[in-house]
């Protein structure tokens, strides 16, 4: 009896935790959702997208070795500040590719 009822806490427990991360995400998306970004996010992480996507969306495609990051708000999205201007730009990290994913960086930039 005391062993089914451990085993059935410890089933229970682990339930729990399995659909914990069930359920929607209380943080707050760190993209205005009307900033262009907001929508070439919601695109990008599901999937593959293209560079003329980004660029439909009022983005650019960048090299990363132009710029330095100043902070990773969310998973594949940050800001990062251009080494030569000094501007600072949102950026959304994006896979190009349907067999071999490479991924690219979409940026808009931050107005001041």
């Amino acid at each position: 009896m005391k062993r089914t009822l451990v085993f059935e806490l410890i089933v229970l427990c682990l339930l729990l935790l399995f659909f914990e991360g069930c359920g929607k995400s209380k943080k707050a998306e760190p993209i205005p959702k009307t900033h262009p970004a907001y929508s070439f996010y919601q695109i990008a992480k599901k999937g593959s997208t293209t560079v003329d996507f980004c660029e439909s969306h009022g983005g650019r495609q960048i090299s990363r070795n132009d710029y330095e990051e100043i902070e990773n708000m969310a998973e594949g999205i940050f800001t990062l500040r251009e080494k030569s201007t000094g501007k600072k730009y949102v950026g959304v990290s994006f896979g190009v590719g349907n067999v071999l994913v490479t991924t690219r960086t979409c940026c808009w930039e931050i107005d001041n």
